[in-house]
């Protein structure tokens, strides 16, 4: 794995980084995580699925700096739609079959107040799918060599 060591010195855009010298290891030389990154007229998102089966969404136009994971935000399906299009972004080859054409996840304030009122029911389906996704992504992890 490739590791650096970070300082103050090293961000250059907000939030900087003022704590002082940390060691900073990527991920992504073991794959470890996938992720889908959507921009269009009405989403702005970062989704990520972490083979430990942690899962995060960042909206970037709330949150720029990814300082807040909003996944449990999300309605099931909409969680449940974005996971099948980074499955099938994960095995895709070519611009034909990697070009992917959803609707918005956006969710309105309503739709977040009724999922509030569902909280159980969205608490067990989420649990099933983090459980789904875990054993999922174990079965169909590859080990590949870090990069020199």
């Amino acid at each position: 794995m490739l590791c650096a060591i970070m300082d103050n010195d090293h961000w250059k855009t907000s939030p900087r980084w003022t704590l002082g010298p940390f060691c900073f290891c990527p991920n992504a030389n073991n794959n470890t995580y996938w992720c889908v990154r959507t921009i269009n007229k009405k989403d702005n998102f970062l989704y990520c699925e972490f083979i430990t089966g942690f899962i995060s969404y960042y909206d970037m136009n709330k949150d720029p700096h990814q300082l807040r994971n909003a996944v449990h935000d999300l309605e099931y399906a909409t969680l449940q739609h974005i996971h099948e299009i980074l499955n099938k972004l994960r095995k895709c080859k070519g611009a034909k079959d990697c070009t992917v054409r959803y609707s918005s996840t956006n969710t309105s304030t309503s739709t977040r107040q009724q999922n509030i009122k569902k909280g159980s029911e969205m608490t067990r389906k989420r649990s099933a799918f983090k459980h789904q996704h875990r054993k999922e992504a174990l079965r169909n992890r590859s080990v590949t060599p870090p990069l020199s």
